[in-house]
């Protein structure tokens, strides 16, 4: 029997159950494994609709302050285990972390998953991710969904504080992210020299360089219309998040 069935925990309420989620989520002392079951009902049971929000994951994100591709993975995960009981009973025990079985999920399945939870067993996290990463890179399609996953986990949150200014938090894909730091280096560039600016200040007003040259019809220091590549060194990886983002802005544009 899964530690997952369709209705794990019946004896809680929605309430009791949202509250059990973001208390697991809150305190590092508790047991990861615990936490995924009470996502995996919650999301069973269609417990993010009460507070209107689209997902299961979404409701993470709000309640848990976590990031999107945080949230959508640890929704992810929990539903694969159910698939996959003799990894689930080997991650309840301890024997792996959630770091393996987050890399486990990703390949392994019913037929597979003795071989892939031997082969965790023998190796560290990094070790393993590594291996993971060069069998989905063979696998076209596993690319592509990845690719479509951190192109889904795109998330931007502007918080306001009471006297006006804020904290920005972007997630974006790995290839997407290098754009954005070659961009903000090339600005950061071209701004006067400050005496004992921090780098993390002048990448701030570049960001802020940035915004006012998109008001103003310019593209910062650069001619109007530049283009820039970025060289991401997994290729293959690198094409599938491009032909995903394509076909992303391609559905859009529709």
């Amino acid at each position: 029997m899964h530690a997952f069935p369709d209705i794990y925990h019946p004896d809680l309420s929605i309430d009791q159950l949202a509250d059990t989620v973001i208390e697991h989520c809150r305190r590092e002392d508790r047991p990861v494994f615990d936490g995924l079951s009470y996502i995996a009902d919650l999301d069973n049971r269609s417990g993010h609709s009460h507070w209107g929000s689209a997902s299961c994951a979404e409701w993470l994100t709000w309640k848990c302050d976590m990031a999107r591709s945080t949230a959508m993975e640890r929704v992810r995960v929990a539903h694969k285990l159910m698939e996959l009981p003799q990894i689930e009973e080997a991650f309840r025990r301890h024997d792996i972390s959630y770091s393996k079985v987050r890399s486990l999920t990703r390949v392994a399945t019913p037929a597979t998953e003795a071989f892939y939870l031997d082969t965790a067993l023998d190796r560290t996290a990094v070790q393993l991710d590594r291996e993971i990463s060069r069998i989905r890179n063979a696998d076209v399609e596993a690319s592509t969904a990845e690719a479509w996953r951190q192109i889904e986990g795109r998330h931007l949150s502007l918080y306001v504080r009471d006297d006006g200014a804020g904290v920005v938090n972007v997630e974006l894909p790995r290839d997407e992210l290098e754009v954005l730091r070659q961009a903000l280096e090339f600005v950061s560039s071209a701004l006067p020299e400050v005496p004992g600016q921090s780098p993390q200040k002048r990448q701030a007003c570049a960001l802020v360089q940035m915004a006012r040259d998109a008001l103003a019809g310019r593209s910062g220091s650069g001619k109007a219309g530049d283009n820039y590549q970025v060289i991401v060194p997994n290729l293959r990886f690198g094409n599938a998040v491009r032909k995903a983002n394509c076909a992303f802005t391609s559905m859009k544009r529709r």
